[in-house]
């Protein structure tokens, strides 16, 4: 059976979630019921049916970005979950946001879900296809040093005509690639 690598925790607090999308937005998206809207306390609340559906698309935007984050192999769960403070948290709790509203958006109405009409979630789909290509990186200590550590390391191929060193010293950064052709 294979091990599982996730956070058991959203990477954005539906509070964190309001500061970033208008909570009206967010409450007409979360409610089930015609006529009333929640109110934003109850967006806050995961008892309450609102909070519950927010607290729910907001682990599943989590996982959305996590699996991005994962797929390039530059970082780890242990990272992402480093990142919820700071600059780079910000950039990560609003992409959970972007991802969030694409979900909520899609869950009211499907036809509704497009991104040319959010543009946080056109943002975070751009943000996270540079960041799965390694076009960016968060800021963590130990990219930053390895960063360094390339700089400082002469590199010594067995191939006299193997000269790209970009590619081999950001493997890490942008995975395995083929250097030949298309």
């Amino acid at each position: 059976m294979p091990t599982l690598a996730t956070s058991a925790a959203a990477y954005a607090t539906p509070a964190q979630l309001l500061k970033l999308v208008d909570w009206r937005l967010v409450a007409d998206w979360c409610s089930d019921r015609d006529g009333s809207r929640p109110t934003r306390a109850s967006l806050k609340d995961p008892t309450s049916p609102a909070g519950s559906v927010l607290a729910e698309v907001l682990l599943a935007a989590s996982g959305d970005v996590e699996s991005n984050c994962l797929r390039g192999g530059m970082y780890t769960v242990a990272d992402l979950q480093a990142l919820t403070t700071g600059a780079a948290g910000g950039d990560l709790r609003a992409m959970v946001a972007g991802c969030a509203v694409l979900r909520l958006a899609g869950r009211r109405s499907p036809v509704a879900g497009k991104l040319d009409d959010l543009p946080l979630a056109s943002w975070t789909q751009e943000k996270l296809r540079a960041l799965r290509v390694g076009e960016q990186v968060f800021g963590l200590v130990d990219q930053i040093a390895a960063g360094a550590a390339m700089e400082a390391t002469e590199f010594v191929t067995s191939d006299p005509a193997d000269t790209n060193r970009t590619v081999n010293a950001a493997a890490r950064y942008f995975g395995n690639r083929s250097r030949g052709g298309c």
